[in-house]
């Protein structure tokens, strides 16, 4: 690896300021900050040294080697970025329908996504295209969502407008989430974001998937593209599959389904280990406040808050159904009857109990994720299990090792036959990966529902005669606007829907709180009903 040096032109990559370049010992040039700037094609020579010799002092006179840099530029580089990005998208595909098994028609609706998507971009390809945008020359770029839940109708279309320049590698996730919508899938945003973390959806150190023949020739500012550094947040892809389906609703004029709800509701149940009673709580709910689940169907609206969107719909309105029914406080509330949903009480401590140990069997399974591997430092290394020092190997493996260059001479055979001996590749998982999840997951079910008790009853006459106030399921309710205010099982709950969600905790708070202001609204509503029919009841019998 040869030192710094120089480089006057400066870096490749317009956002990057730096002007120090570096040589690795495959040929490939890099700046001080990564960015990928070609390959030298002319070697080195081993003899250019400054010698002395019994004292005469000869100086040879460094020759300036010519750099030949062969990465594409401007069209013919686009598409070649084009042809990666499709690359990793069909791998990312491929590893939704022959690993977690879903359906082969995912393939050709999101080819035809993907092939709807190229028609934006006609002035940065060679061939010649009618469509025409005003904005095909712009980066897009994930902007944060405004903290308090709500954003223009506006912004969110120029954001669309915008994408249509360079897919970023989080739309393509968007285009798989888009397919599987499609097909009306019970899978979420969470579920992406899980497998991404975990290392098993291709998205981090996408290009070491792209050939090298490719690669090799694709520009820095492109490979920075498909090399995300960032981590995957729920905010990110949740802002990126809105600029998406807008993006296909306005250029395309797509429509597109509701969220397919029976079966999303009731995944949801059985992961968070609910009782199956909220199922029909959450249904008498959506009705009374005309959620449909749809995504941005309303174009008259001016404006899109957090709680407009089918995903936020769903699991606000299931998180309100569980709040009713079992509070996390553990004030004692006393139902009319046996029959009322709210007369079994939900042991919120049992409940966290089986989730965190279900976490600990299923979800990690011993095994060091992704987003872990990331961040081991040089303590924890040496705190580490013999398996886990495996998976570390793994994930080096797999993110930081580059393939040697296809040279052919009288040794390799012999190096080949060699590195067979002690291969560094992917090697069958040590864990146990017959453990039974579903079985697992049944037993969570079981463990809280075998906590569940039920709530003695009290009746009106009852009640009467006792001569004071009986709390009642639903009184006593507490409504929080910031997650900062959380604690306890609220928050352990919350935190929970909105893992498996794939939204942020504070998207799911606020989701929550307008749905609460909106059923208020109708409580108020029927109130003032109910009070106009009895004072016009009773102006009849005077």
């Amino acid at each position: 690896m040869s030192s710094w040096r120089v480089n006057k032109d400066g870096c490749v990559d317009d956002t990057c300021s730096s002007r120090r370049i570096r040589t690795e010992d495959s040929g490939h040039i890099y700046c001080e900050r990564g960015h990928f700037q070609g390959i030298e094609s002319a070697d080195r020579d081993e003899d250019d040294f400054e010698g002395a010799s019994h004292g005469r002092t000869s100086r040879r006179q460094k020759e300036e080697k010519e750099k030949v840099l062969k990465h594409l530029t401007g069209k013919s580089a686009f598409e070649l970025y084009l042809l990666c990005y499709q690359l990793i998208l069909r791998k990312q595909i491929w590893w939704l329908v022959h690993e977690k098994e879903l359906p082969a028609e995912l393939e050709t609706i999101v080819h035809d996504l993907w092939a709807l998507r190229l028609q934006n971009l006609p002035e940065r390809m060679s061939f010649d295209s009618h469509h025409d945008s005003d904005s095909q020359s712009q980066m897009f770029s994930s902007q944060s969502e405004d903290t308090s839940g709500e954003t223009t109708a506006t912004d969110f279309t120029i954001r669309a407008v915008r994408s249509v320049s360079t897919p970023s590698l989080v739309q393509s996730l968007a285009l798989c989430y888009m397919g599987i919508w499609l097909l009306r899938l019970p899978i979420t945003l969470g579920d992406l974001i899980r497998w991404v973390r975990q290392g098993e959806l291709l998205y981090f150190k996408a290009i070491k998937e792209v050939p090298r023949e490719m690669k090799d020739r694709l520009p820095g500012q492109y490979h920075s593209q498909l090399d995300p550094q960032s981590q995957l947040t729920a905010k990110k892809l949740h802002h990126a599959v809105t600029a998406t389906f807008l993006l296909y609703q306005k250029d395309f004029k797509m429509e597109f389904p509701s969220l397919n709800m029976p079966p999303h509701l009731l995944r949801c149940i059985e992961e968070l280990a609910l009782p199956i009673e909220v199922y029909s709580s959450v249904q008498r709910l959506a009705a009374l406040l005309s959620y449909d689940f749809a995504y941005l169907r309303d174009e008259q609206r001016k404006k899109l808050r957090i709680v407009d969107f089918p995903e936020s719909q769903l699991i606000s309105t299931i998180i309100v159904a569980v709040k009713l029914l079992y509070p996390f406080d553990g004030t004692k509330r006393y139902p009319h009857s046996a029959e009322d949903p709210s007369s079994v009480v939900l042991n919120w401590g049992a409940w966290v109990r089986a989730r965190s140990e279900y976490e600990d069997h299923v979800l990690n399974a011993g095994k060091l994720s992704y987003e872990d591997a990331a961040k081991v430092s040089e303590m924890d290394l040496l705190k580490m299990s013999d398996s886990m020092i495996d998976d570390y190997l793994d994930y080096f493996d797999k993110t930081w090792t580059v393939d040697a260059p296809h040279v052919r001479d009288k040794d390799a055979d012999y190096r080949l036959a060699l590195m067979d001996m002690f291969p560094v590749g992917q090697r069958e998982s040590t864990h146990s990966n017959n453990l039974n999840f579903a079985e697992l997951k049944s037993q969570k079910g079981r463990t809280v529902q075998g906590a569940l008790k039920a709530r003695r009853t009290v009746t009106r006459e009852q009640e009467h005669a006792m001569n004071k106030k009986i709390a009642r399921p639903g009184s006593l309710y507490r409504r929080h606007r910031h997650a900062a205010k959380l604690d306890g099982y609220a928050r352990a709950f919350y935190t929970a829907a909105a893992d498996y969600a794939g939204l942020s905790l504070q998207s799911v708070v606020r989701a929550v709180y307008l749905t609460e202001q909106k059923l208020q609204v109708l409580k108020e509503q029927w109130e003032v009903e109910a009070l106009t029919t009895a004072m016009g009841a009773g102006s009849v019998t005077a």
